[in-house]
């Protein structure tokens, strides 16, 4: 009996060190998909409240269509230039 509980206990140890080594793997893997998830799951969110809210789906088509869908890109390129410059000036002033 003395030589098959030593067997077993060495084919244990083997097995939890190649456990241990599987889990570092795959926290490896989930590390690298976090961000990439992270994006799926705000556009899970973002077409859920979509769906929630049609209202606001009509009401954004809308006015797109009042303004002309090409103004409303210029101004939120515009917005987000100023925006971009605005966080800039602010590194600039920071590092100054």
């Amino acid at each position: 009996m003395k030589p098959l509980m030593k067997e077993l206990n060495a084919r244990r140890t083997y097995l939890v060190a190649q456990c241990k080594m599987q889990r570092e793997e795959i926290a490896l893997h989930i590390s690298r998909l976090e961000k990439p998830l992270t994006i799926i799951d705000s556009g899970i969110h973002f077409f859920s409240f979509l769906r929630q809210h049609p209202m606001a789906v009509m009401a954004t088509g809308v006015l797109l269509n009042r303004f002309h869908f090409t103004k409303a890109i210029r101004s939120i390129i515009e917005v987000r230039t100023i925006w971009s410059g605005l966080l800039k000036l602010k590194s600039f002033i920071k590092s100054a």
